[in-house]
């Protein structure tokens, strides 16, 4: 006897994993410490080396490695995102309008208000500390409209532009990891129209293969791997986290599918990420390791490892949520878009003033206590004022951004 076809509404309840709400835990976690480097890198390296002998300092210039982080915790959420797609019966259309709606309006509204800093820094540099060496002009480069367009589109990285907002780079490859992922989506619909579960397996195995051609390419030219597919892995390695944990909570689903062997792809890909690098240990951006800038070896470690502390963690998410330590970064997770998007722009300010006031040397940990303390606040306002009224109300931690 044939087996009994399965719908998509038991699917979805054989299927979706529980909420992941520590996951804004890890997010508060990213967004203080990629404020923690760009609040102290350039003043500890060119200024006072001597500060990396500081614990605190010597783990702050790390930050970089926190855009690791968001991007294992995105790819883990997209995941979730495109799988309610599918086995929810909503169009490919909506899982784009929302990715779009999540990151462009935050980012814009970002954008003109980093200008309106810049322009304002720029008035009191001339005013208070006027350098007659430089001539008066715009801080920003407003004669190349195609800057403009690549900035404003969020194609800065692919065409070769330079970023206005200095962490829009990371934007621009979420961009590309989500029109990988709608295009994905489409490809299981048109491949099994009628087959909720198939879907969500084919997209499984789409993800997981894109994510060792990603890995392959890395480990061939590290080098020559080209955008987006230089930093999928991160991503990817979260979307296998994800269905990883889909088949604990439903390995029905898997047989159903036909891709049980998903989750033995996590481990895989993994073992593979360690080995990533040639010889020379290159840094993300194509040049030698240097101070801030994690080689590719040691971003594939944390990004593992990170992985790892996540499903492991996720049995007792309930438990950690729960924990007196874990709230304040809790907290800081809700709004870390709007940090990581305003940061940059305001920290400049209380970097001036702090060392206006004599905060140099050893002191300069209190600059950067305060840098942090002003950067949550100012993404705490933005995220009151502009960010939550692009969030979808009842969305769910556990597939989303």
């Amino acid at each position: 006897m044939a087996p009994k076809p399965i719908s998509a509404t038991t699917v979805l309840a054989l299927t979706s994993p529980p909420l992941f709400r520590s996951l804004d835990l890890w997010r508060g976690v990213a967004a203080l410490w990629v404020v923690a480097v760009h609040s102290c890198l350039a003043y500890v390296v060119n200024i006072r080396q001597s500060l990396l002998g500081n614990p605190i300092y010597k783990f702050a210039v790390w930050g970089r490695l926190g855009v690791v982080l968001f991007f294992v915790i995105s790819g883990y959420c997209i995941a979730g995102a495109a799988f309610n797609t599918l086995v929810g019966e909503r169009r490919t259309r909506r899982f784009v309008l929302d990715r779009v709606r999540r990151i462009y309006p935050p980012y814009l509204a970002a954008l003109a208000f980093a200008l309106c800093l810049a322009y304002l820094g720029a008035y009191l540099k001339s005013r208070l500390a006027p350098d007659p060496a430089s001539p008066a002009g715009s801080p920003i480069a407003v004669g190349d409209p195609w800057l403009w367009c690549a900035n404003l589109s969020l194609l800065q990285r692919p065409l070769g532009f330079p970023s206005t907002l200095l962490v829009a780079w990371s934007l621009s490859y979420e961009v590309a990891f989500y029109a990988i992922v709608a295009g994905w989506i489409a490809v299981c619909r048109r491949v099994y129209p009628n087959d909720a579960a198939r879907r969500a397996g084919l997209l499984a195995a789409g993800l997981a293969a894109t994510t060792l051609a990603s890995e392959c390419w890395l480990l061939a030219s590290p080098a020559g791997c080209p955008f987006p597919l230089d930093l999928w892995y991160q991503f990817g390695i979260g979307t296998l986290g994800f269905f990883s944990v889909a088949s604990r909570h439903s390995p029905h689903f898997w047989n159903a599918s036909g891709r049980s062997w998903i989750p033995w792809a996590v481990p895989a890909a993994g073992a593979l990420c360690v080995f990533i690098a040639g010889p020379e240990d290159l840094s993300a951006d194509g040049g030698m390791f240097f101070l801030g800038n994690p080689s590719l070896r040691i971003q594939s470690i944390v990004t593992v490892l990170f992985l790892a502390v996540l499903l492991l963690q996720q049995p007792s998410d309930h438990v950690i949520v729960r924990a007196r330590v874990a709230k304040p970064f809790l907290w800081v997770g809700t709004f870390s878009y709007s940090i990581y998007l305003t940061h940059t722009a305001v920290i400049p300010f209380v970097d001036g003033a702090m060392r206006r006031l004599g905060f140099h040397g050893s002191l300069y940990l209190g600059s950067l206590g305060a840098q942090i303390l002003v950067a949550v606040a100012a993404g705490w306002l933005f995220y009151r004022w502009v960010e939550r009224r692009f969030i979808r109300s009842g969305t769910q931690i556990a597939v989303t951004r």
